[in-house]
């Protein structure tokens, strides 16, 4: 009957080719949808701006209702008390620890040199000027870490600005900065390079200049002392965690603390993605059946059985759907960098969050859509017998 099931696909190309089609998108979008669910059980963002630090202090950024249903992201920023810096530079096996704030800063005019002259334009000729940027305290710089390329630290009333938003600016000129809705002149004191990629330009301030309050705190630890280990042992008032690792992105990023949305629309996905392609196999596996009446009466009036007819319809349809499952686990990749892409783009996602797609996406994608394409076929061939 496998041998039969083979010389009849060429008479069938149009429903076989459907099925191949529904096969390997449902494998691509299933596997896709699997990798935007361990995305969200995973909630891996790589830092930038506080690499350096193996731990991360900071408040928990999710509120956890009572009732343990869920959780939802703070719209703000949940800082830690000023004191537990100090606790944590005494704590045994701290090295030492560097306090962090974060507040909206933007370079809003061209530089001044201080004799009165032009001296070109904040960001230069990529615009920068006039993006968004982040203001932190200068003492804060060792976190990425933050390397002064010429100048010195900033003292009060002075700035160090990112590489990216010098232009051709020089120390002592004067850039107009907007934090908080209010413009501030302030002298250029340094330029700064950030020790790997970081993709908000930083505008580094004096420390007294900086608002009250503490977002993180980083910590390093001793010499022989591991991250993972020292992090277990601080301890940490009620509300405030320890991350390491990946796990980082979650003090220095904003949106990234509750994985439930993105959970939901991963599995209607996969949902929808499934039933659709059920109701595509099904339908076509049926009406090509029904076309086929008088072939099937043939074979039953040549002698075969009910079963080997019922498996005929069975081997054909397995062979063309698993050769689709085969090139759809292929580009569940591709598909999944894609689809999560759009969401990120679209701001449904933070576009700080890594995309995961391990081994166990694809083994779930090929055993549901295997699963689909053995039941909806089973009842075809029941009728076609």
């Amino acid at each position: 009957m496998f041998r039969l099931a083979v010389t009849t696909l060429r008479y069938r190309t149009a429903a076989f080719l459907a099925i191949f089609v529904a096969v390997l998108l449902g494998g691509a979008l299933l596997a896709a949808a699997g990798g935007l669910l361990e995305t969200a059980l995973r909630l891996n963002a790589p830092p930038q701006r506080v690499t350096a630090a193996p731990i991360v202090v900071a408040g928990d950024p999710a509120y956890h209702p009572p009732n343990g249903s869920g959780s939802a992201a703070f719209p703000e920023r949940h800082r830690v008390d000023e004191s537990l810096v100090t606790k944590l530079t005494g704590a045994p096996g701290v090295s030492k620890a560097i306090a962090d704030r974060s507040f909206p800063a933007t370079v809003t005019s061209s530089p001044r040199s201080s004799s009165g002259a032009g001296a070109g334009r904040a960001g230069g000729s990529s615009g920068a000027g006039s993006s968004g940027l982040a203001g932190h305290p200068w003492s804060s710089a060792g976190l990425t870490p933050y390397q002064l390329m010429i100048g010195r630290a900033p003292v009060g009333g002075q700035v160090v600005l990112d590489e990216r938003l010098v232009g051709t600016s020089k120390p002592g000129d004067h850039v107009t900065v907007t934090v908080g809705g209010e413009p501030r002149d302030l002298v250029l004191a340094g330029v700064a390079r950030a020790g790997h990629r970081v993709d908000v330009p930083a505008v580094f301030f004096a420390d007294g200049d900086v608002p009250a309050g503490v977002d993180a705190i980083g910590v390093f630890p001793a010499d022989g002392m591991s991250a993972r280990e020292l992090a277990k042992q601080l301890e940490l008032p009620q509300g405030v965690k320890a991350y390491t690792g990946d796990d980082r992105g979650v003090a220095e990023y904003q949106g990234i603390a509750t994985s439930l949305p993105l959970i939901i629309m991963s599995g209607v996905f996969g949902g929808m993605v499934a039933a659709v392609m059920a109701l595509v196999v099904s339908a076509t596996i049926g009406l090509s059946v029904r076309q086929r009446r008088r072939e099937l009466a043939l074979l039953r009036a040549s002698g075969a059985t009910p079963r080997q007819v019922g498996k005929m319809v069975i081997a054909e349809t397995m062979l063309v759907g698993l050769i689709g499952l085969a090139i759809g686990l292929l580009a569940g990749r591709f598909a999944g960098n894609w689809i999560f892409g759009l969401l990120a783009d679209g701001g449904i996602v933070p576009p700080q969050l890594r995309y995961d797609q391990g081994p166990l996406p694809f083994a779930g994608a090929a055993i549901l859509t295997f699963a689909v394409l053995r039941i909806t076929v089973g009842f075809a061939a029941g009728r076609a017998a």
